[in-house]
């Protein structure tokens, strides 16, 4: 069976690599998911804060027409933030100016 450490060092290797093929970052994604699933690591877990005079909402409510927002009506928000989450990893990966503009994006939120 393959080590925790064994992994560690095939994503140093394909992370250390300045030019990186479509082939070597699905490697790295699948090093990413076996060291997820055999190696949990308890930063996964997404908690949102509960505050004693505010009740957080069961239900996500959002519309704008588009089939992505038909899909999570009524959804719970732990789950959509779980699922989010999940997409931002692979989108870091995958693409870093994606991820970047996104991050810097909500950031932009928070501030106003």
């Amino acid at each position: 069976m393959i080590t925790e450490k064994e992994i560690q060092e095939k994503i140093a290797e394909y992370q250390g690599k300045k030019d990186i093929s479509t082939d070597e970052c699905v490697k790295l994604s699948a090093f990413y998911n076996l060291k997820k699933e055999l190696f949990p690591d308890d930063t996964d877990v997404v908690e949102i804060p509960m505050y004693s005079n505010a009740t957080a909402p069961d239900q996500f409510t959002y519309d704008s027409g588009t089939e992505f927002s038909n899909t999570i009506q009524g959804m719970n928000i732990g789950d959509i933030v779980y699922m989010f989450d999940e997409l931002m990893k692979a989108t870091f990966v995958y693409n870093r100016g994606l991820y970047n503009a996104t991050i810097r994006e909500l950031k932009n939120l928070t501030l106003k």
